[in-house]
């Protein structure tokens, strides 16, 4: 087995924990409680638990470059000539 086989066997395990929101036990994957103490650490003000979150949620935000005309290329433009 790879290891991306191995983590999602490990991650689906189902064990009874306590639910870290609720206070409640119940039946919960290992993936269920890694995600339940993120969003327990954001609640309490963690922004990196935070960002995780919003980025598995709806992804991470798209940053946008904007060049100017004082910019210099990172690379130089060729002046090709095309001969038919």
């Amino acid at each position: 087995m790879n290891r991306k086989t191995i983590a999602r066997i490990y991650l689906a395990y189902l064990q009874e924990e306590v639910n870290p929101l609720t206070g409640i036990k119940e039946l919960l994957s290992n993936e269920d409680m890694i995600i339940l103490a993120l969003i327990h650490k954001a609640k309490k003000g963690d922004v990196n638990a935070y960002k995780a979150l919003m980025d598995s949620a709806y992804g991470a935000v798209k940053q946008n470059v904007e060049i100017t005309e004082g910019e210099t290329p990172i690379f130089k433009q060729l002046d090709i000539d095309v001969i038919d």
